[in-house]
């Protein structure tokens, strides 16, 4: 209640002000014609999908396009003449009728408030085959869901010193998929699930601006539920079988719901007492909490680990619940005291909390124990010094250093029989950068990190790697423009039982070309590579292995734009063809022309081939052909 006063007496605050500049009565002019205060465009179309020879689930996983009319784009800005109620209001909208639209809603009035609006609809399908058992070649985990989010804000009097806002925000998602149910053999039955869940996040708050201070202050809360059904009535063999006594579910029943809800505070602001140094920070608390409920019940033939016993039917009833206090902490200085030269320097602090407890009712002949309780304290620090300055009027040096350090404890795993265990995080990173500008029609930045660590957290994290960047962009003629792009990285853990060795290289060339406004070419080209070499422990047997993968991709892009007697004609694509572990080839070439009729009218009719294959998979591969025809109409 205490948070809601004051927010309201910022609210009346902002409305009493004066705004932060006077604003001055412009002369006034004869009235336009209330058709020349609406602008905008729409452009309708039909899409006519072709047959889709190979895998229909892999294309709807990457394409997921159908038939049908399809409201393609539109836009529109109204001035209202009169200024009562709002001055203007304006709008945009997109791929209604496909799986992924939008449509954004803005309405303003001059020193008294802002309102946006934002909706995003989304038809999310995957069904990879050989995920997770190329052998079934069905997919194991698939999902068929509709996503939706709408963000909606509203500003008070967003141009005066002091002003107050209120936020709300959803995102949610129903649909149904499969799932892999597992028992304690590590035996896989995939299963029909269904998937719903909200999220919920309501703030507010005021930002008041000056001209050397800025400062935010903000309180909010999230709330989110998750439902997840899994069941089955019909006999499943799963992926395993069992040595003269074969494993089967016949019967499941399994109902998961988890409820959240956490209140945060966030202040942040930025101060510039002279004009040799500025300060910013931020600071975000939060307090969530979760419990969670899950009912399972199953049938059919179950081996029970660690003995020659089986079982023909169990119920697990469990009931849990977490805590988890979050504080993260970050400020940068930026200290100036030359024209040329520069030190930045930044902490981030990060510390968070969880406290968890579940009971467990196993109706088993070896019941596992009926109480847990969960404990992980986390913290994560880093701070960096970095100064910068022109040695030359072409050339600008950068040189830093970044220390990372943390410690972790967490409730001890089965595996390792330890009440708790520790972990700990170290790491010194030497930064180093150029930029040179050279006869004003070359540009070149580089920047080049070496860390070296004596702990990490997880396995694949940084430890001990070299990371370096090229960029460098070169004026050919007024029209065209050539860009370069490099990237390296290589990061080892020379960690017993770990022994990553990791590498990565991306080099690319970009162009861009124009004559007059006639005709643009713009294309690109990339080669990466990828290898990744890393012990691990096979979960059925405990054995160690070492888990390989190299991939060599090349990516290309192009695209030329011809605009003549009032059209335009548009061509080219974008391709991706990999060699390595898992080798694929994606191709989707595309054209578009646009005549027009008459005055802000225009039809055109766009062609789009798409086409997939993996030479180890064969059955994912796929072809398809689109065309779309439709008018334009704008004003």
């Amino acid at each position: 209640m205490k948070t809601l006063l004051i927010f309201a007496l910022m609210a009346v605050l902002g409305l009493a002000q004066k705004p932060a500049e006077p604003v001055k009565e412009e002369p006034k002019s004869e009235a336009k014609p209330a058709e020349e205060n609406l602008t905008g465009s729409i452009e309708l179309g039909y899409r006519f999908v072709g047959a889709v020879p190979g895998s229909f689930a892999t294309y709807r996983t990457f394409v997921n396009l159908g038939e049908g009319p399809r409201l393609l784009h539109t836009d529109f800005r109204y001035l209202n003449p009169s200024h009562k109620w709002f001055d203007t209001i304006s709008g945009f909208a997109s791929g209604w009728g496909d799986p992924y639209n939008m449509a954004r809603l803005n309405v303003y009035k001059e020193a008294a408030y802002q309102l946006d609006f934002d909706y995003r609809n989304l038809l999310y399908f995957s069904a990879l085959p050989s995920f997770a058992n190329p052998l079934l070649l069905a997919s194991q985990r698939t999902y068929d869901i509709n996503r939706r989010s709408f963000d909606t804000e509203l500003k008070i009097r967003p141009k005066a010193h002091i002003s107050p806002y209120l936020a709300w925000n959803r995102d949610w998602g129903r649909g149904a998929g499969v799932t892999d149910f597992v028992n304690g053999v590590a035996n896989e039955y995939p299963v029909f699930t269904a998937l719903n869940d909200k999220t919920d996040r309501y703030r507010g708050g005021a930002r008041i601006e000056y001209s050397t201070f800025h400062f935010t202050v903000e309180e909010g809360g999230t709330t989110f539920k998750d439902d997840q059904n899994a069941s089955t009535g019909n006999h499943n063999t799963g992926d395993r079988t069992g040595a003269g006594n074969p494993y089967y579910l016949d019967t499941l029943n399994q109902a998961y719901r988890t409820r959240g809800s956490s209140v945060y505070t966030q202040v942040l602001g930025s101060w510039t007492p002279f004009d040799w140094i500025g300060v910013n920070g931020q600071f975000l608390y939060s307090r969530p909490t979760i419990n969670s409920t899950l009912n399972e019940t199953a049938t059919g033939n179950f081996a029970v680990p660690g003995t020659l016993q089986f079982l023909t039917r169990y119920q697990d009833v469990l009931l849990s619940d977490a805590s988890q206090p979050h504080s993260t902490g970050l400020y940068t200085i930026d200290f100036h005291p030359w024209k040329n030269f520069r030190i930045l320097d930044s902490l981030l602090i990060d510390n968070f909390h969880t406290a968890g407890a579940a009971v467990l009712a196993d109706l088993t002949p070896q019941p596992k124990p009926g109480a847990y309780a969960d404990r992980l304290d986390y913290s994560y620090n880093r701070h960096q010094i970095e100064a910068q300055g022109d040695v030359l009027a072409w050339l600008t040096l950068r040189g830093g250093f970044r220390t990372v350090w943390g410690d972790a404890a967490i409730r001890g795993s089965q595996v390792s029989g330890l009440k708790s265990e520790t972990g700990t995080l170290g790491q010194q990173v030497l930064l180093l950068g150029a930029q040179a500008r050279v006869l004003s029609k070359l540009w070149v930045n580089t920047d080049f990190e070496r860390g070296e660590a004596s702990k990490a957290y997880f396995r694949t994290s940084l430890y001990n790697y070299t990371k370096a960047s090229l960029r460098a962009r070169y004026q050919l003629a007024t029209n065209w423009n050539v860009s370069l792009n490099s990237i390296w990285l290589i990061n080892q853990n020379p960690a017993s039982g770990i022994a990553l060795d990791f590498k990565h290289t991306q080099n690319g060339i970009s162009t861009i070309w124009s004559a007059s406004k006639t005709i643009s070419v713009l294309g690109d080209y990339y080669y990466s590579t990828l290898s990744s070499n890393i012990n691990y422990v096979i979960p059925q047997d405990g054995s160690a292995a070492v888990s390989r993968y190299r991939d060599n991709a090349h990516t290309a892009s192009a695209l030329v734009e011809i605009n003549k007697f009032g059209g335009k004609l548009s061509f080219g694509g974008s391709m991706f063809r990999s060699s390595g572990s898992r080798p694929s080839a994606y191709y989707q070439p595309q054209g578009r022309l646009q005549m027009p009729l008459r005055k802000n009218f225009s039809l055109f009719g766009e062609w789009r081939y798409y086409g997939y294959g993996e030479p180890f998979y064969l059955y994912e591969q796929f072809r398809n052909h689109q065309f779309t025809a439709g008018l334009r109409l704008s004003r």
